[in-house]
């Protein structure tokens, strides 16, 4: 788990508290404006954060050039953008994509986009591997580990959307 290092002194010996970093898609935007008012920023900004993620695609702060740097800084201290990593991508003669990824814990997961004329399907997962033991399916394999957080299948949803060939996902 990603975390940043909290040094706190004041005796002989110092005191080290790791305090985890939390994926900012967890938050919804009300969530996210009440974090930014007891930052002392104005709740608008949350509006800003949520466009930048979910409309633009940003997968750093910084490159957020409409929040005031010492906002983006915390933001960055305490949040992070990147809950799921692709490690493998295949590709079908018909234009089916199918996507593996890893995630933080080191579990796989597996989404798909099915492109037809004037739309792109979206299959995304919402458990890293399954109960169900149907023989044609790779997440059934290793039986069932966990859900998936809301920041894991969010992401998942806005990869198949930056990867849909400029139509509409569904």
């Amino acid at each position: 788990m990603k975390g940043i290092l909290n040094i706190k002194s004041g005796c002989p010996f110092l005191w080290y508290n790791v305090i985890p970093m939390q994926d900012i898609k967890n938050l919804n935007l009300e969530e996210l404006a009440q974090v930014l008012s007891d930052w002392q920023q104005d709740r608008f900004r949350a509006s800003q954060v949520f466009s930048w993620i979910y409309d633009k695609g940003a997968k750093d702060f910084e490159t957020m050039s409409n929040l005031p740097k010492d906002l983006r800084e915390n933001l960055k201290e305490k949040f992070y953008l990147d809950s799921i990593k692709l490690a493998k991508r295949l590709k079908s003669q018909d234009g089916t994509e199918k996507f593996l990824f890893e995630l933080m814990d080191q579990n796989l997961i597996e989404a798909v986009i099915i492109p037809t004329q004037y739309r792109v399907t979206g299959c995304i997962s919402s458990q890293a591997g399954c109960r169900f033991s149907c023989r044609f399916c790779a997440s059934a394999q290793s039986g069932f580990r966990r859900n998936l957080s809301c920041a894991e299948i969010v992401e998942e949803a806005l990869f198949l959307k930056n990867n849909s060939q400029n139509k509409k996902l569904t």
